[in-house]
């Protein structure tokens, strides 16, 4: 005995229409789109912090499957975007590898707070640059270093900058001790600055200044 078919509106469902049908068709593609392509997009990342120094000892495992691979794909380039050559760790020199984890812009906002005792406390902000050099320092490849610090308390459209440094890193292999010392030469800049423009004269006020 064959049980009797039941429809949509026996068990209180409105019945899909031809209409909606037709646009569920049209927008399930979309769909599976935009997931397949999320999909790939979390996993076109990296996965292990030895990536940097991994491939600046080797910048031929970028070309080859296996485990850099497998782990570094966005540093190899194999995701589609372009990395700036400021920043592509397969550039760097074999002098540098030790320190190619540093390479990348490093930024954090969490609101540090700084205390001295000559002056208000203040909330700030600090973005780190480090990048590859084309320019050698005394026959010595290194990386260009860059700081900025600024009020985090006001708008960025009003952006005060509380402290910034610029300089180099270079590192120098002990053969004896077979470790590599890292050296970092900064020019800083702790100031406030009141700048007045009168015609071509500029009137400047600086206090709390500290400059090495």
């Amino acid at each position: 005995m064959s049980a009797a078919p039941v429809n949509a509106t026996d068990l209180g469902i409105a019945p899909v229409n031809d209409h909606l049908k037709m646009q569920l068709f049209l927008f399930l593609p979309v769909l599976l789109s935009l997931t397949t392509t999320a999909v790939k997009l979390n996993k076109c990342r990296n996965t292990d912090m030895n990536c940097a120094v991994w491939i600046a000892s080797n910048r031929s495992t970028c070309d080859e499957p296996g485990l850099v691979m497998e782990h570094c794909p966005r540093m190899c380039q194999a995701c589609g975007e372009r990395i700036d050559p400021a920043y592509d760790v397969r550039r760097l020199p074999k002098e540098l590898k030790s320190v190619a984890w540093m390479v990348g812009r490093w930024r954090s906002e969490f609101g540090g707070k700084a205390f001295f005792p000559t002056i208000p406390k203040f909330t700030y902000g600090e973005q780190i640059d480090i990048s590859i050099s084309d320019i050698t320092r005394r026959g010595k490849p290194s990386l260009n270093y860059t700081a900025f610090a600024w009020d985090i308390s006001v708008p960025e459209t009003e952006l005060v900058e509380i402290h910034s440094e610029n300089g180099y890193i270079s590192v120098n292999h002990d053969e004896k001790a077979e470790v590599d010392i890292i050296s970092l030469t900064t020019a800083m800049s702790n100031e406030r600055r009141d700048d007045d423009v009168e015609g071509r004269a500029m009137l400047i006020q600086k206090t709390n200044t500290a400059c090495e």
